[in-house]
């Protein structure tokens, strides 16, 4: 066999294997799923004077450490009530921070909900599907509300964002019989965002 069969032999060669391994990270790439968070009303379709919840899932995250996020509501129709952490990002065995979420701004007057939590030391995130938090809600007058979430932060154990799709939700609040709740008076806010960021990201970088 000659010199330039030699060559051409192993440039086919090298080029099959480029294009099994490209073909290999496209099949890869098609098949992962994409991380989302979205909120999830229930039920939708309520009378004013009843009480419905509201979940923040996140759904197909890898090593999720922290998060926030901004939820809005129409304040004219609905009052946030209460929230329970949703358990999912202590669901390894770790500890947070905040011992579930931390509410920097609970506002009915403007309809505003912001919300943090994140993990303590050096430790890897979670990864799967689960409930951030879960809200409750009441209706206070007839209309349609949308429920959206905003200002999303979603890292890792190392600092890197994870990207993910965003879903909202839309509540339907018919005229009713039932006695309006008295509304929780709008707090503060109670401490900056990047602050507690900071200082969580110390903790992440400090061994237990």
């Amino acid at each position: 066999m000659s010199r330039t069969s030699t060559c051409m032999s192993r440039v086919v060669s090298l080029v099959r294997v480029v294009v099994c391994m490209c073909a290999m990270l496209a099949a890869g790439g098609v098949s992962a799923r994409a991380s989302s968070i979205s909120a999830l009303a229930t039920p939708t379709s309520i009378a004013v004077g009843s009480q419905f919840t509201v979940d923040v899932i996140v759904g197909g995250v890898t090593d999720l450490y922290d998060y926030q996020f901004d939820l809005g509501f129409d304040a004219s129709l609905l009052q946030l009530v209460s929230y329970v952490d949703g358990g999912f990002l202590t669901s390894g065995g770790e500890t947070s921070a905040f011992g579930g979420p931390f509410a920097f701004v609970f506002d009915n007057t403007t309809g505003a909900f912001s919300v943090a939590d994140l993990l303590l030391g050096p430790v890897s995130g979670v990864s799967g599907t689960g409930t951030l938090i879960s809200m409750t809600f009441s209706a206070i007058a007839a209309g349609t509300s949308s429920i959206t979430l905003t200002n999303i932060i979603l890292e890792d154990s190392i600092g890197g964002s994870i990207a993910a799709t965003v879903s909202g939700a839309r509540v339907v609040v018919n005229q009713g019989t039932g006695t309006p709740p008295v509304p929780e008076p709008a707090s503060l806010l109670l401490v900056a965002i990047p602050l507690v960021f900071m200082v969580g990201k110390r903790f992440r970088a400090t061994a237990p």
